[in-house]
C-alpha cells in the first residue's frame, strides 16, 4: 500500500510568518533543556489565549493538496477559530467511539469517519479554488 503525499497549508498574517522563519534560526538553541524551561516559565506567566469575542470573529482558511503517482486532488476550507472546532470535533468523535460507531485502531478523523466528517460543523465551508 502506498501512501500519498499530503501537504498543508494555513494562511497567516505576515507578522506571524516572520517571527516563524526567525525563531526557525534559532532551532537548535530552543531545544537546549534551560531555554526550554526558561520559556515555558515565560509563557505560563505570559501568554494568554484570544478572548471570547476575538474567538468569535476569527476564522481559519485551510488549503490542502494531496497526490501519489497518478493524481492529485485539491481543497480549501474555511473553519471557525481552532479552539472552537477543536472542541466540537472531539466531542463528536469522543460520541461516536463510545457509541461503537468508530473504527479500532488509530486513524485520521477523515479516514475514520469520511472525508467529509469536517464540513457537519458550523462554520466550516468549502472554498473554491478557482
Amino acid at each position: 500500500m502506498t501512501f500519498p503525499n499530503i501537504r498543508v497549508f494555513v494562511g497567516m498574517n505576515p507578522k506571524t510568518i516572520k517571527i516563524y522563519r526567525k525563531v526557525h534560526l534559532f532551532k537548535w538553541l530552543f531545544q537546549l533543556t534551560p531555554v526550554q524551561k526558561f520559556i515555558k516559565k515565560r509563557i505560563e506567566r505570559s501568554i494568554f489565549g484570544p478572548s471570547i469575542d476575538e474567538m468569535k470573529s476569527s476564522k481559519t482558511y485551510v488549503i490542502a493538496k494531496v497526490w501519489d503517482d497518478v493524481s492529485s486532488v485539491e481543497k480549501a476550507l474555511v473553519t471557525p477559530n481552532g479552539y472552537d472546532l477543536t472542541r466540537k470535533t472531539a466531542v463528536e468523535i469522543a460520541r461516536r467511539i463510545i457509541d461503537g460507531k468508530a473504527p479500532a485502531g488509530y486513524q485520521t478523523p477523515a479516514l475514520a469517519f469520511g472525508s467529509e466528517f469536517i464540513l457537519q460543523f458550523e462554520g466550516v465551508q468549502e472554498m473554491s479554488l478557482d
